[in-house]
């Protein structure tokens, strides 16, 4: 449970003085561009989308850990002196990291996504009225184990009460059209099974070769798939196999989110408080903002789903390759939902997902109209309807490209 009243209370004792206005600043400071994550009896502090500092608690101390990448090296815990000391240096070394521009490593990815959900972010809270983001990089934990909890990359409330309760929103970002596809459920065959399912076409698998230095590979994909088709929400063992990265590793991923009521009612409706007060403690919102008054039970009851695509991330720097359009954008969408060998349709049960199907039409005509870039799902999940928005940004075309929720 995402709460660290414990830490944030030592923070701003007389001893910590010193500690709790540094950071009071900076995180108030827009030109800074941070953001505060509140964690589990832990503070995150992010920069460009990388975490630059965690704050714990240790016997009456606060200590920073951090890669060592960002600290030259450095593979310890640090004091605060130390860490003060190295900040601007850390933040230079993030935006290295961010940016693809860091000169000891081969493989060197601009990290757009973790760019733009922060510049997201940050512009909300800063400038609008709308929406407030509590949460970037949210993990859910509450009934899993960290490493197969259900991963959102930004949470957001809205400002004011909507039909008496306030929205809440789970956010997917995509940058580009390269961050779309992702699966990962292969499993390599010898050549002799590759051809004998091929010969074969009562076999309902789908295989396939790859070349790879001017040999072929064979894979097919793994069982685990074949019977996840059949329900997607068993569990036993298959509950946490994972659809790699793409858009359809997402909506599965919110599917199995919902599919477990208390994941939202009962814990992200508290986080979203407890992290709402510990934003208020740091100067982020005034006490007098109607967010910092409400409880959990004015949290809408069913959260909404924004899957919301970038054709770039507008603050990226030295960005000029990969850029798609937006047609390219809406396409792939529809090619990674409908058409691909692994696309939702073919992955999972229609029935599961019929209202997503029930829009494919209308998907498949938004790419041909440039003044589509928004269209809304319904999706079932134990007999709840929910909201999937697809949303498309056009980051040079708007004059506020940050503005992709709805009012």
């Amino acid at each position: 449970m995402r709460n660290a009243d414990s830490l944030v209370k030592l923070l701003k004792s007389d001893e910590m003085k010193e500690q709790f206005t540094f950071w009071n600043d900076k995180l108030t400071d827009s030109k800074e561009q941070l953001f505060l994550g509140v964690r589990d009896e832990r503070l995150d502090i992010y920069y460009l989308g990388c975490r630059i500092a965690e704050m714990i608690e240790n016997n009456g101390e606060i200590e920073y850990s951090i890669d060592k990448y960002y600290t030259g090296g450095i593979d310890r815990v640090l004091s605060f002196d130390e860490y003060s000391r190295m900040y601007p240096t850390i933040k230079q070394r993030a935006w290295e990291y961010a940016m693809g521009e860091r000169t000891d490593v081969e493989d060197n990815r601009k990290h757009r996504e973790k760019v733009c959900q922060q510049w997201i972010a940050n512009q909300y809270n800063k400038n609008n009225n709308d929406w407030y983001f509590t949460d970037i990089e949210y993990i859910d934990t509450a009934s899993k184990d960290e490493q197969n909890g259900a991963r959102m990359d930004m949470i957001a409330i809205s400002r004011k009460p909507i039909d008496g309760k306030y929205k809440v929103a789970l956010v997917e970002l995509k940058v580009t059209t390269s961050a779309f596809g992702g699966f990962n459920g292969y499993e390599k065959i010898e050549k002799e099974e590759y051809e004998s399912i091929i010969a074969d076409s009562s076999i309902k698998l789908t295989v396939k070769p790859r070349k790879y230095k001017g040999e072929y590979f064979y894979y097919k994909i793994k069982d685990d798939y074949h019977k996840l088709k059949k329900d997607l929400y068993q569990k036993d063992q298959l509950w946490n196999v994972k659809y790699g990265s793409g858009i359809v590793s997402h909506i599965v991923d919110f599917s199995r989110y919902l599919y477990e009521p208390d994941n939202y009612k009962s814990t992200l409706k508290q986080e979203i408080i407890n992290t709402l007060e510990i934003h208020k403690k740091f100067g982020l919102l005034d006490e007098k903002d109607c967010l910092t008054t409400i409880s959990k039970d004015d949290l809408n009851d069913k959260p909404d789903i924004y899957i919301i695509s970038y054709t770039k991330a507008p603050t990226m720097h030295d960005d000029t390759k990969g850029v798609s359009s937006l047609d390219e954008l809406k396409s792939r969408m529809y090619h990674e939902l409908f058409k691909s060998a692994y696309s939702l349709e073919k992955m999972l049960n229609s029935k599961q997902i019929d209202g997503i199907i029930a829009s494919k039409e209308l998907i498949k005509k938004m790419h041909k109209d440039s003044n589509n870039n928004w269209i809304d799902l319904t999706h079932n999940v134990r007999d709840e309807d929910y909201t999937i928005s697809l949303v498309f940004v056009d980051a040079d075309s708007v004059e506020k490209p940050w503005e992709c929720m709805k009012r």
